[in-house]
């Protein structure tokens, strides 16, 4: 394009070329190239192209400012700018973005870089993006001034795999493109895939808790799996998060679990109840070694005793010792014997040492068994019946204590008392009252007996049974006496109180009588009474009682006492002073509908009767049965209870009718 216009007054002053192609501005000292009206010493609207080799565009500071160059668009530029500090900025609308400093640090989003390339941003993420050739890589390379390429890291796009290269630049770790983690191997087939030929996986910290951390669904299980190159799974640790149980597997089987609760199982993933340790196979064994002569020990205890309770082998003397309260309360030494209270047990008599109870105090034996069952201590020579060749054994069912010898018993005390000797079936009390000791002969060659001697051996008498009956007898005649025989008297504290004559007469408070068989003295009209010993004292069990017009027959326990009087009036005991827990009865009309009065026969006599069978009211009225504790013990009932009963559903009944008539009496009154 040539020269078309020149303006103004002359070369000094202001040139414009051709409008605005060139603009010397001679009154403010600027130049515009493609800008008529330049507002900088220079002023280019356009592209400028430096041509040649070696061209340069030099902005020199004469004073202290700084020079750049400043890049505007339609309302807003952008500097790159170089400070008389030898900082060169680069600035977008005022703002500072980028900065080279004069370490050669260059700083994005920050004002002080503080390494190579320091990149900030304080409103979001901070990012770098590496964009290449599709199927091509994108590569960040780490080396020094002897290898500038030692290691790196590497997006691979043909396989999508982002590897880590180590020292010789050779890889080290790969995430490949199912998100799988590789170290050591290129190939990774699990989340997790590390090869450690020769080596090793190690977490660590010096300052603070190390930890791997495997999360899962909630509803699925973290896993850590152990294999070798044929099968990569042949044991595994594995957390069970919908069960909250931790499970240790080994040769591709579950070996071990903690569950929830924090029991351990070994060999079941059931634990057994109220177990924290539950051991279950074909032939569990948990095995305690110690050094030789040391003890192996299980300690037993809380937060507060680690070790109040103990069980302990103690391979200098081989004893096993078992500890409670932090003492030894049971030992079993080399030879076998058993120590309970004490730690010597073979120091004691060879006959009996097998098992010692020893205490400093009282000691015992307390053998517990069933309400329905045995207690037995046997005495045995062999096995099968030669177990128990003697034996002492408690009948709970009959409340009954039991002496054998031979394999049969010999002696029993039954639940009252009463002493029997060669008698297993109870006893027969003949109309009389029971008795306290009971005999009987095993062989009719021999008459059961008691048998008093003398100090020369000469009998002073004797109580047998023979053919004849039941005999208590003196056995010879006193000297002096003319060969008479004398009464057998009966005396307490220095006194007779019963006697029975020479001639079968019994005597009873005195010591002659009538000719009647059984003569009563009563001089202090106290009565006659069954007793009963008890630890407090004697009290009567039943006792006749009264003068001629007061005589009643009265039953007691020492507590509450019943009676019937000489009219035939049967009182029942019901003072309020024996009684306790006292509410009322929840039995009422319902149970008295679903009782069942009966028509029946008895089978001794073939009676015509009316009332209850007592299995059935048992089962509606419990409380007013008793017996059948066993087969020998008929079930008998308190039918006079029953008027309670009858009372209630009475009532209950009255309470029906007063609604009814309360309610008939509302209808009429609304007619």
């Amino acid at each position: 394009m040539g020269l078309t216009q020149i303006t103004g007054n002359g070369l000094s002053e202001n040139i414009n070329i051709d409008g605005d192609t060139l603009k010397v501005d001679g009154t403010n000292n600027r130049v515009g190239i493609g800008d008529a009206a330049p507002s900088e010493k220079l002023n280019v609207a356009g592209n400028v192209m430096l041509e040649g080799s070696d061209q340069f565009l030099y902005f020199t500071n004469v004073g202290t400012g700084n020079s750049g160059i400043y890049v505007r668009g339609n309302t807003s530029g952008s500097y790159l700018r170089s400070h008389s500090t030898g900082i060169f900025t680069w600035e977008v609308t005022g703002s500072e973005k980028m900065r080279l400093d004069s370490s050669g640090n260059l700083g994005i989003g920050t004002a002080s870089p503080g390494e190579n390339l320091h990149i900030n941003s304080s409103g979001g993420s901070a990012r770098i993006r590496l964009t290449s050739a599709d199927g091509s890589d994108n590569m960040i390379v780490f080396g020094d001034q002897s290898d500038s390429a030692t290691g790196a890291i590497v997006f691979d796009h043909s396989d999508n795999s982002l590897r880590i290269n180590g020292f010789n630049n050779s890889e080290r770790l790969r995430i490949d493109s199912s998100g799988n983690v590789g170290i050591g191997t290129s190939s990774p087939g699990v989340k997790l895939d590390v090869d450690v030929t020769n080596s090793a996986l190690r977490v660590k910290s010096d300052t603070s808790t190390a930890q791997i951390l495997i999360t899962s669904d909630d509803n699925a299980s973290a896993k850590i799996e152990f294999g070798d190159e044929s099968d990569n799974d042949r044991g595994a640790i594995t957390y069970d998060n919908p069960n909250n149980a931790l499970i240790f597997q080994a040769n591709a089987s579950e070996r071990m679990r903690i569950t929830s609760s924090g029991s351990l199982l070994l060999g079941t993933t059931t634990p057994a109840t109220n177990a924290e340790v539950t051991i279950r196979a074909a032939s569990p064994q948990l095995s305690l070694y110690a050094t030789p002569g040391n003890a192996s020990r299980i300690t037993l205890g809380d937060t507060d005793d680690h070790n109040i309770g103990e069980i302990s082998y103690d391979n200098s003397d081989n004893s096993l010792n078992f500890a409670a309260n932090a003492a030894t309360r049971m030992s079993i030494d080399s030879s076998g014997f058993v120590g309970i209270g004490l730690t010597n047990p073979g120091s004691y008599d060879s006959g009996a040492r097998n098992l010692v109870v020893g205490s400093t105090s009282n000691a015992g034996i307390l053998i517990k068994a069933g309400t329905s069952s045995y207690s037995n201590l046997y005495f045995g020579d062999g096995t099968g019946s030669a177990s128990y060749r003697g034996y002492v054994a408690y009948n709970h069912n009959e409340d009954s204590l039991r002496l054998g010898t031979a394999g049969s018993e010999r002696v029993r005390i039954s639940s009252d008392g009463v002493l029997g000797i060669n008698k297993s079936t109870g006893y027969t009390t003949g109309g009389f009252a029971r008795p306290e000791i009971s005999i009987k002969q095993t062989s009719t060659a021999w008459h059961g007996g008691i048998h008093i001697e003398s100090a020369s051996s000469s009998k002073l008498g004797v109580i047998s049974n023979n053919e004849a009956g039941l005999q208590i007898a003196q056995s010879y005649r006193q000297a002096g006496d003319g060969g008479a025989y004398k009464p057998i008297i009966f005396s307490t504290s220095g006194n007779e109180r019963m006697r029975i004559t020479e001639g079968g007469g019994a005597i009873f408070g005195g010591t002659t009588g009538t000719s009647a068989r059984w003569n009563f003295y009563d001089t202090n009209s106290t009565g006659m009474a069954w007793l009963y010993n008890t630890t407090n004292g004697n009290y009567r069990r039943a006792y006749l009682w009264g003068n001629n017009t007061t005589m009643g027959l009265y039953f007691t326990n020492g507590i509450n006492e019943a009676s019937l009087s000489s009219s035939g009036s049967w009182n029942n005991a019901s003072d309020a002073r024996i009684k306790k827990d006292i509410e009322p009865i929840s039995y009422g009309l319902a149970e008295v509908m679903a009782s069942q009065p009966r028509r029946y026969r008895m089978r001794s006599n073939d009676q015509n009767c009316i009332g209850f069978v007592a299995q059935e009211m048992r089962e509606i009225v419990p409380e007013v049965v008793s017996g059948g504790e066993s087969e020998d013990r008929m079930y008998g009932m308190d039918y006079g209870s029953l008027v309670a009963v009858a009372f209630k559903a009475i009532q209950e009944q009255q309470a029906t009718i007063v609604a009814l008539q309360n309610r008939v009496a509302a209808l009429e009154a609304a007619e």
